[in-house]
């Protein structure tokens, strides 16, 4: 009779076991998915943020090395690469221009090829508590280095949301320069020029000029006005 009831006790005991065993597990379970459907937010808080009014404006670049050293590019506007890998990982490569002519199209897609630099974070436009604006310096190799200044916005969680190339300089048989400025509304005044010198006598010279204008809205995305 003893044994018996020695063996009723084991056996319920056994049982209660396996079963806090199996809430147990159930319960890491779910602690383990919340964690991992939870995406934290993204610090930018080491990035300068830029005083409004912002521009980069037209000027005679001597040094050559402007054009294919990312630092003497981003010295020379008084920029400094951050080295946020989080944030500079944030980058959304493959922007396309907005200005389509195939006659003046000098900022192709960057996708970061292996003769182009890396992209850097070098200042911030805080939108809003939801939405930062991050400017990026980098050098696109193609036929002929180009330095260029691009813009992207994110939310919280560094969702890309939308981008712009907002300046380039291009310096060889033809030149081509694209400047800006940027407002306290966050309006975003871009100039365009692009020129060629006729080499044989029967050509002409080619020129071109656009103003385009566009804003940041407060969802980050960037309209055209």
């Amino acid at each position: 009779m003893k044994k018996i009831v020695l063996f009723l006790l084991l056996t319920a005991n056994f049982i209660a076991c396996k079963r806090n065993a199996n809430f147990t597990d159930k319960k890491t379970e779910k602690e383990e998915f919340t964690v991992t459907n939870s995406k934290k937010e993204i610090s930018f808080d080491d990035l300068e943020e830029v005083s409004l009014p912002f521009c980069i404006k037209g000027s005679y670049v001597k040094d050559d090395l402007y054009y294919v050293d990312i630092d003497k590019f981003l010295g020379f506007h008084k920029l400094k690469k951050s080295l946020n890998k989080e944030v500079n990982a944030l980058f959304h490569k493959g922007t396309i221009d907005f200005i389509t002519n195939e006659e003046v199209f000098i900022a192709y897609p960057y996708y970061q090829e292996s003769e182009d630099s890396p992209p850097f974070a070098v200042k911030k436009i805080q939108i809003n508590d939801s939405i930062t604006t991050v400017l990026y310096g980098y050098i696109r190799v193609n036929e002929y280095s180009v330095p260029r200044i691009e813009l992207q916005t994110f939310d919280k969680q560094g969702n890309y949301i939308d981008s712009i190339i907002l300046y380039y300089r291009l310096a060889d048989e033809c030149s081509g320069e694209r400047t800006f400025c940027i407002d306290k509304n966050f309006k975003i005044k871009i100039q365009t020029e692009f020129g060629c010198t006729a080499i044989e006598k029967d050509d002409e010279d080619f020129n071109f000029e656009q103003t385009d204008t566009f804003k940041i809205t407060e969802t980050g995305k960037i309209v055209k006005q």
